[in-house]
C-alpha cells in the first residue's frame, strides 16, 4: 500500500464528487418514483410519529396514575404502622377499643403533610359511618356520614367501608369531593385501609382535577411539536426531491461518460471507502512493519504532524510510547484484535485519554494494522465519578449476574467481614443464614427475590444476613433492574438495620417494664393486708400464751387450766418458737413488700440529700429477694461485707436511681460468680463507701471470674452482653452509665482482669456544701 500522493489526494477528493455526482445521477430513471415514495415515507414518518407520541402518553398518564397510587398507599402504609403498637395493644388485651381510638384519633390527627397539590391529611372512620378524624373539618368529628354521597350520588362512606372491609391490603376508591377551603366538588382518588381489631379504617387521597389538567396539557404540546418537528424535515425533503429531479437531467449524461471510469476506480477504493464508512473516529492503518501508510483527515486535524507516511512510531514519538505501539500493533497481528487506553498530553496542555481499538486486516500483498482511535476522555471522568459514588455510599451495594456477585463496593465488605475477592463470584444466600426468620429457605428465597428484581419489579424487604465472623445481622435490602451493555442485571442495596431494630425492642421492653413495675406495685399492695394479719394474729397468739398476763391466767382458771403446764407444754412442743418464726417472717416480708413499693414508685428525678449507708442496704435487700437470681444462685450464699466510712455525708441523689445502678452491680455480680467455670468457691462482695477528692466513691467488688480488655472497652455500651441470649438485654450498665454520668455529673468505671474478679467505682458530686454529716 503506497502513501497517497498531493495529487492523489486531489483525485480522491475529485472522486467524492464524482461519486455524489453518481449518486444524484443513479436516480434519474426513479426520479417519479422517488417523489411518490418521498412523499409516502412523509406519511409514514407522520404516522409513526402519531403512533409513538400516542404510545408515549399512554404510557406516561399509566405510570402517572400507578405513581399516585404508590405515594397514596405509602403513606397510608406509614400512619398504618405508626399505630401498630397501640392495635397490639389490643390484640393483647392490654387496651380496650375505646381507648385505643382516642390515642390513635391524636396521633393520626397530627398526621398532615405536603404534596404537590398542598396540605393533605390521614383522614379515619369508623365502619358504621362515624368520622373519627378529618384535621382540616373537624366539626364532622364524632358524627355518622354513612349517607354522604358526592354530586353523582355516589355513596362515599359506604364504599370506603366496603373496600376497607374487603380486603386485608386495603383499597382505592375515586369519588367527587370538596377540597379544603373550597365549595366546588372535584374528582379525588382514595386509599384506605382496615383496622378489623377496632372496627374503623384509615386512610389519604389526592384531588385528580389539577394533574389530569396538568397531564392535558403535556399531551397537547406533545402532539403540537411531533406535528411541528414532521413539518419541518418533511419539507427540506420535498425541497431536496424537487431539486434533485432537476439537476439528474442536467448530469445524466455525463454520468453515462464517466461510469467505467468511476467503476475502476471504485474498485481500487473499495477497502479504503468499506473502512471509512463503518469505523467512526479517527482511522490509521500501518504496515506489518508498524509504519504509517493511510490516515484519514480527521486523524491529520487532531494530530498536525508535517509527515506521517512511511514513518515509524520510533521517529514520531517518545522510546516508552513507540515501543508499547509496537507492542500492541505485534499483539494485534498476532490474536487478531487489542483494544487499550493512551494517555496523550495534548498541545494545549490537556490531558486526554484515547482508546485504541487496532484489528488485523488482511490484503493480498500482506497483513495491515487498522487502528480506530477514540476520545474517552468524558467518559472516564464520568466512570470515575459513579466509582467515587459507588465507593463512597454508606450502604452495601452489590451488583448480581445470574444470582452471582460480579461487582461491590468497598462497604460492602466492610458490612460482612471480609474481602471484596470473597464477595465477588458468591451466591448472596451464601452470606445467610440457611433459613430466615420466617423459616423460608434463605437459597430459596434469595432466588426467587432476584428473579423478580430482574423480570422488572423492584423487591423491597428485611433480611437476615450472616457476617464471615458467624454474626448474624439484620438488614433492609431494595433489589432493582438495571441495563449494561444490553445485558440485565440486579443492582442490590444493603443497609444494615440491627441497631434499629435492637432500639425498637429496647423500646417495647421499656414498656414491658413499665408496666411490670405497676403490676409489682399492686401485688404487694394487696400482699400488704394479709401480711398485716398475720403479724397482728402471730403478736396475739404471744401475748395470749404468756403465763404471767392476768387476763390470761384468769381465763384459764374459769377453764380449769393451769397456765404454767400449759406454758410448759407449749415450750415442750417448740409452739412458741414456730409462732415466733411467724412472726419474724412476717415482719421479714413485710420489708421487702416495702422496698418494693418505694423501689417500683417514680421519682421523677427528685433530689435531696440521700444516706447512702441506707441507699446501699436497701440495694442489699432487693437483691437477696430478686427471684431471678434465687433461680440460678441464692444471693443469701454470698459473703456481704460492708466497708461504709462512719461519718459518710449525705449525697445529694435520686435515690431509686441511684440505687437502681447499685442493685445493677449486685445483680451483675452474682450471676457471674453464679455462671463462673469453674465455680467461684467463695464468693464474695465487697462494697466500700468514702469520701475521696470531693466526691462520694462507691466500690462494689467481687471474686468472680473478671472480664478480658475488650469486654471492659465495651461492657457501657447499650445492647452489648456477655450473658446467652434471652437472659440479659444489654442495657442495664448502660443505663447505670447515663444515670451516673448524665444525670448526677459523676462517673464510674471498672477494672478488671481475667480470673480475678471486677471492681466497679462510681464516683458522685457532694452537694455545694459538702454534704450533710449522717
Amino acid at each position: 500500500m503506497k502513501r497517497p500522493t498531493d495529487h492523489e489526494a486531489g483525485g480522491r477528493e475529485g472522486s467524492s464528487s464524482v461519486w455524489s455526482r453518481f449518486a444524484w445521477g443513479g436516480e434519474r430513471i426513479v426520479t417519479h418514483r422517488l417523489l411518490v415514495l418521498i412523499g409516502l415515507g412523509v406519511l409514514f414518518a407522520l404516522a409513526c410519529f402519531f403512533l409513538i407520541f400516542k404510545l408515549w402518553t399512554d404510557s406516561y398518564i399509566s405510570e402517572s396514575e400507578m405513581q399516585r397510587r404508590a405515594n397514596l398507599r405509602e403513606m397510608v402504609t406509614l400512619a398504618r404502622n405508626a399505630i401498630e403498637p397501640i392495635v397490639e395493644d389490643v390484640r393483647q388485651g392490654r387496651s380496650d377499643r375505646d381507648e385505643a381510638i382516642a390515642r390513635i384519633q391524636i396521633l393520626v390527627g397530627r398526621m398532615t403533610y405536603d404534596d404537590e397539590q398542598g396540605k393533605n391529611y390521614i383522614f379515619m372512620s369508623a365502619y358504621d359511618g362515624t368520622m373519627l378524624v378529618q384535621p382540616y373539618a373537624p366539626e364532622l368529628v364524632g358524627t355518622n356520614q354513612w349517607e354522604m354521597r358526592d354530586p353523582d350520588g355516589f355513596p362515599i362512606i359506604q364504599e370506603l367501608v366496603r373496600t376497607a372491609r374487603d380486603s386485608s391490603e386495603g383499597g382505592y376508591v375515586t369519588y367527587a369531593y370538596l377540597p379544603p377551603g373550597s365549595n366546588v366538588p372535584e374528582l379525588k382518588l382514595s386509599y384506605v385501609v382496615g383496622i378489623p381489631e377496632l372496627q374503623c379504617y384509615i386512610g389519604t387521597g389526592k384531588y385528580l382535577q389539577a394533574i389530569l389538567g396538568q397531564q392535558i396539557a403535556l399531551v397537547r404540546w406533545a402532539y403540537v411539536l411531533a406535528f411541528a418537528l414532521l413539518l419541518v424535515f418533511s419539507t427540506p425533503l420535498f425541497l431536496f426531491a424537487l431539486v434533485l429531479r432537476r439537476q439528474n437531467r442536467a448530469l445524466a449524461a455525463e454520468v453515462d461518460e464517466r461510469s467505467r471510469a468511476e467503476n475502476a476506480l471504485q474498485a481500487s477504493e473499495s477497502r479504503f471507502r468499506a473502512f471509512m464508512e463503518h469505523l467512526p473516529g479517527l482511522v490509521v492503518i500501518k504496515d506489518a512493519r508498524s509504519r504509517f501508510v493511510y490516515f484519514n483527515q480527521q486523524f491529520l486535524d487532531t494530530f498536525p504532524v508535517k509527515d506521517w507516511h512511511g514513518r515509524t512510531p520510533g521517529e514520531l514519538f517518545s522510546p516508552e510510547v513507540a515501543a508499547r505501539m509496537v507492542e500492541m500493533d505485534q499483539k494485534a497481528l498476532r490474536d487478531g484484535f487489542v483494544v487499550y487506553d493512551e494517555v496523550w498530553d495534548a498541545e494545549s496542555g490537556r490531558v486526554k485519554i484515547l482508546e485504541m481499538r487496532k484489528f488485523a486486516i488482511p490484503q493480498d500483498d500482506g497483513t495491515y494494522i487498522g487502528t480506530i482511535v477514540s476520545d474517552v476522555t468524558e467518559r472516564k471522568i464520568s466512570e470515575e465519578k459513579y466509582r467515587v459514588l459507588f465507593e463512597a455510599a454508606k450502604d452495601a451495594i452489590l451488583i448480581i449476574k445470574d444470582g452471582r456477585i460480579v461487582e461491590c463496593n468497598t462497604y460492602a465488605s466492610e458490612m460482612f467481614g471480609c474481602s471484596k475477592e470473597a464477595l465477588i463470584g458468591a451466591n448472596p444466600a451464601e452470606f445467610s443464614p440457611k433459613t430466615q426468620p420466617d423459616g423460608s429457605d434463605s437459597g430459596q428465597a434469595a432466588r426467587e427475590l432476584i428473579e423478580k428484581a430482574v423480570a422488572g419489579r423492584p423487591q423491597f424487604f428485611e433480611w437476615r444476613h450472616r457476617r464471615c465472623s458467624g454474626e448474624q445481622f439484620t438488614v433492609e435490602v431494595s433489589l432493582v433492574s438495571m441495563s449494561v451493555h444490553g445485558e440485565t442485571l440486579c443492582l442490590g442495596f444493603i443497609r444494615d438495620v440491627t441497631e434499629r431494630k435492637q432500639m425498637e425492642a429496647m423500646m417495647v421492653q421499656t414498656e414491658k417494664m413499665v408496666s411490670l413495675g405497676g403490676i409489682a406495685a399492686g401485688i404487694a399492695h394487696e400482699i400488704n393486708n394479709p401480711l398485716g394479719i398475720v403479724l397482728q394474729a402471730a403478736n396475739n397468739v404471744i401475748q395470749r400464751l404468756r403465763p404471767d398476763f392476768e387476763k390470761n391466767v384468769a381465763v384459764a382458771a374459769g377453764l380449769g387450766l393451769d397456765m404454767e403446764k400449759l406454758s410448759d407444754y407449749v415450750s415442750a412442743r417448740k409452739i412458741d418458737v414456730f409462732v415466733e418464726d411467724i412472726r419474724s417472717a412476717a415482719v421479714r416480708a413485710s420489708g421487702i413488700v416495702r422496698h418494693m413499693l418505694d423501689f417500683s414508685r417514680q421519682s421523677g428525678s427528685v433530689r435531696g440529700p440521700c444516706d447512702l449507708s441506707a441507699l446501699i442496704e436497701r440495694a442489699v435487700t432487693l437483691a437477696s429477694s430478686d427471684y431471678d437470681l434465687k433461680k440460678s444462685y441464692d444471693f443469701r450464699k454470698i459473703e456481704i461485707i460492708r466497708d461504709i466510712a462512719p461519718d459518710m455525708p449525705h449525697v445529694v441523689c435520686a435515690q431509686t436511681e441511684i440505687e437502681q445502678v447499685v442493685l445493677n452491680l449486685l445483680r451483675n455480680a452474682a450471676q457471674a460468680m453464679a455462671s463462673a467455670e469453674p465455680a467461684v468457691a467463695a464468693p464474695r462482695i465487697v462494697i466500700r463507701a468514702r469520701v475521696s477528692g470531693g466526691m462520694a466513691r462507691i466500690e462494689i467488688e467481687d471474686n468472680g471470674p473478671g472480664m478480658d480488655q475488650e469486654t471492659q472497652r465495651r461492657i457501657f455500651e447499650p445492647f452489648f452482653t456477655t450473658k446467652p441470649t434471652g437472659v440479659g438485654t444489654g442495657l442495664g450498665l448502660s443505663v447505670s452509665y447515663f444515670i451516673v454520668t448524665k444525670g448526677h455529673g459523676g462517673s464510674i468505671a471498672v477494672d478488671s482482669s481475667t480470673g480475678r474478679g471486677t471492681m466497679f467505682t462510681i464516683e458522685l458530686p457532694l452537694d455545694a456544701h459538702g454534704g450533710e454529716r449522717s
